[in-house]
């Protein structure tokens, strides 16, 4: 369960939340907001976060048992520079003598120890030299970490060793998540007989958590803007900007007012009113502990409740010019043993018919008849192993094993004197060959089980596409969708009788598309005001841009743990991070922040600073990540997109520089994807597995930016015919045919990016301020016409 919290940065204090008694085996996941003291008040705190560190443990704890070996200088853990185990609870004198025992301390002088407030301060020779010390062979537990560090007192070098315990919970990983949108439902649906009449009654729901501001829409209107603290009198009067004495609101339920349609629209069905977000500050920083490593389980041991602090440290950066990393909450949590253990999930299944007795009964049964046995088959050898291990599939122990040589008329292999059989569990048996290694291909083996074929086809299941259905074809599966394209296409001539005939839906769908607009990297109020009829509002905007990151082709892309040097030596270069966990780069740029690049991702430079970029397919082109925008994305399914519909969509982008140096592209390119869902362990319900995009686009643009605001407009449209389905493409006013990017399905997901930016290399050093907005489908004049939006009709 997530749990918001609301975090004051100048006391450091949690506002109005104390944590629950936690328990082993649970996730914590907490939602972060932020706020500070200013002038007497408080008030919410405008932080970018850049990464987040949160963690459960024992503040520095030391470990209560096993063992650690020291390694001197670099190179692998050899007898010549690594000591042997030592105790966690070693004494100086013995851990003097362990690293005197090392051939490579010599290089240093005679090693000196000396226990001190659970640490040990360590001097080589003369202590005029830095020793490269490092804990290996860490059998230490509950799992504790060994720091070396290292300093100079009076130009003398002073080394200590500690021993701490790890964290039993740890996360580097966080999302910025908004709280959920207002929402209307249909209560109940209006309408009337010969007799009486109701009302239509739709309910609004503002959850808690939510925090800006909305507004109801019916058709074309929408109310002024409303916050979740209005009441019900404030909704009502803001309602009768759709209809005036047309509505009429009741609180029934906490946060839950209920519309009522009254005056001309009582007595029928109305369509569902839409709450829609106008205006909503960022989002929380979420993030989950996983109360289940071992180290806490170890800790749980000794004591049936613990109580350790949580640390929740951020790096990233305010409004008054501070940068870098804060404490941003410290507080204990108890955390106690769990009473419900996996173990005792499944319980065994009693037979109270035939209760246990010193009798054993065997039943009689028609599967004692043997009708076909089950076998599993495979020839092995490959010269060189004598051991192979079969998996059989055959869900049973009572199997029994034969060999023969892999040639015509080979002779049969003698279990116990060719080879031996280990049976290790239902699926899977051992063979070892006594003889020697077999030769490639040399022996057939058949694993034979007692169970018949007809035991084992009782529960089989055989699924559509398993099922040919000829006639042309290849599966029941295609005959099936071929069979209920062409009912749909009859269903659709015929009249709709209420009781008799489900008739094809009729109407219009629409949807409408956000009609975002954004200056990038912009940090001051109202963004989205600046731009009007003939571009931007350049008086808003600073001079002092941030750096266009330009597009990197590198054909060999380095491998690296770290972040390179400085920048100015690695300008054209890109990396590919090779580290577990995740790497901070900067890409020195004003008013852009470090970004963090995972495991396998890609960044490079420019020479002024490191940045995130994205590879264009197979191609040897980079391009800077901060760049890309999601302009919009939808799922259609087969409900949607009947036969005989036509689903389309047209929107145009409007972009362009200012205060820049450079020109630069961005490439317009909607692409179209499938939502498949895990199947396994089957069965499983409806589930969401990832979205899964195709290669190749359904339509793709150049876009050059200059400092005229120039309108481009686009568009895709996908028809469901009786024979399948046919699309077009549409830029710039113009449709053509497109039907190798056709869906195979009705159910597919569509999106728009831009992506893709690249500034001019004649100008290595480029700034400026990149902006975009979201403009409606294109009109006969040429100019924008109403709002974006997808259609299905």
């Amino acid at each position: 369960m997530k749990q918001l919290v609301s975090v004051n940065l100048t006391t450091r204090t949690a506002k109005d939340w104390q944590p629950p008694e936690l328990t082993f085996g649970e996730s914590l996941t907490l939602a972060l907001r932020f706020y500070k003291n200013s002038a007497g008040s408080e008030i919410e705190a405008s932080l970018i976060i850049n990464s987040l560190k949160a963690s459960i443990g024992a503040a520095d704890a030391r470990p209560r048992g096993g063992a650690f070996s020291i390694k001197i200088g670099g190179g692998s853990a050899t007898d010549l520079n690594t000591t042997a185990a030592l105790d966690c609870k070693v004494a100086a004198s013995d851990l003097a003598n362990a690293l005197t025992s090392v051939a490579a301390h010599s290089t240093y002088g005679a090693p000196r120890a000396v226990f001190c407030d659970d640490s040990w301060l360590l001097f080589f020779g003369d202590q005029t030299q830095q020793v490269p010390m490092t804990v290996v062979r860490n059998g230490l537990w509950p799992l504790s970490y060994g720091r070396i560090t290292a300093w100079q007192v009076d130009g003398k070098w002073v080394h200590e060793l500690r021993l701490t315990q790890a964290p039993v919970a740890f996360t580097s990983s966080h999302d910025v998540v908004l709280p959920p949108a207002p929402e209307i439902t249909r209560i109940r649906e209006g309408g009337a007989d010969a007799l009486f009449s109701w009302n239509e009654i739709q309910a609004l729901y503002v959850p808690p958590e939510f925090r800006g501001a909305y507004v109801i829409k019916r058709g074309f209107g929408q109310t002024k803007l409303l916050s979740r603290e209005d009441g019900v009198d404030a909704i009502e009067e803001a309602l009768q900007a759709l209809g005036a004495g047309d509505f009429k609101v009741s609180l029934p339920l906490s946060n839950r007012p209920n519309i009522e349609f009254i005056g001309e629209l009582s007595g029928s069905s109305q369509p569902l009113l839409a709450a829609q977000v106008e205006q909503a500050p960022v989002g929380d920083v979420t993030f989950t502990l996983l109360l289940n490593r071992a180290e806490l389980a170890a800790m749980l041991r000794r004591e049936p409740r613990v109580t350790l602090p949580l640390e929740i440290r951020v790096v990233g950066a305010d409004d008054n010019g501070f940068t870098g990393e804060l404490v941003a909450l410290t507080l204990d949590v108890t955390i106690k043993a769990p009473v419900i253990f996996p173990e005792i999930e499944q319980i065994p299944t009693l037979d109270l018919l035939r209760p246990y007795s010193p009798t054993t009964y065997v039943p009689y049964g028609a599967g004692n008849e043997l009708m076909g046995q089950k076998y599993y088959r495979a020839t092995i050898g490959n010269g060189s192993n004598s051991t192979f291990v079969l998996a059989t599939g055959l869900n049973s122990e009572l199997v029994y094993v034969f060999g023969r040589e892999n040639v015509s008329g080979g002779r049969q292999l003698v279990a116990g004197t060719d080879f031996t059989v280990t049976i290790d569990n239902d699926n899977q048996v051992t063979i070892v060959a006594l003889t020697g290694a077999p030769a490639t291909n040399a022996w057939e083996i058949a694993v034979l089980s007692a169970l018949t074929v007809a035991q084992w086809a009782a529960d089989l299941t055989v699924t559509v596409p398993q099922v040919i259905a000829g006639g042309g074809y290849p599966s029941l599966a295609l005959f099936m969708d071929d069979l209920g394209d062409r009912v749909a296409v009859l269903e659709a001539l015929l009249p709709s009788i209420s009781g008799l005939v489900t008739g094809a839906v009729k109407g219009t769908l629409e949807i409408e598309l956000p009609t975002t607009s954004e200056v990038l990297f912009f940090r001051g109020d109202g963004a989205d005001k600046l731009f009007g009829a003939y571009g931007l509002d350049l008086t808003k905007l600073s001079v002092r841009a941030p750096y266009l990151l330009p597009a990197i082709h590198d054909a060999t892309v380095d491998d690296v743990t770290a972040v390179p040097g400085s920048p100015s030596g690695n300008a054209g270069k890109v990396y590919r991070n090779n580290a577990a966990p995740d790497l901070l780069v900067a890409p020195g740029g004003r008013v852009r922040s470090a970004t963090a690049v995972r495991q396998n991702e890609f960044f490079g430079c420019d020479g002024r600073g490191f940045y995130k970029v994205s590879r264009d397919a197979a191609t040897n082109s980079y391009y800077a990540a901060a760049f890309e925008r999601e302009l919009w994305m939808l799922f259609i399914n087969d409900l949607q997109l009947r036969v005989g519909k036509v689903f389309e969509v047209q929107f145009g982008v409007q972009a362009l520089t200012a205060h820049s140096i450079s020109r630069a592209q961005w490439a317009l390119r909607i692409e179209r994807g499938t939502a498949p869902q895990d199947t396994t362990p089957s069965p499983v319900g409806l589930n969401l597995l990832n979205i899964v995009w195709e290669a190749a686009p359904m339509l793709e643009q150049r876009i050059i930016l200059t400092p005229l605001a120039t309108s481009h407009f686009f568009g895709v449209r996908i028809a469901r015919g009786p024979g399948g389905f046919t699309s077009d493409k549409m830029s710039y006013g113009t449709w053509e045919g497109n039907n190798a990017a056709a869906p195979p399905t009705a159910n597919f997901a569509l999106r728009a990016r831009l992506i893709n930016f690249d500034t001019e290399n004649s100008i290595p050093a480029a700034t400026g301020h990149i902006a975009y907005r979201i403009l409606g489908a294109m009109s006969e004049a040429g100019g924008e016409a109403g709002k974006p939006k997808a259609i299905i009709r």
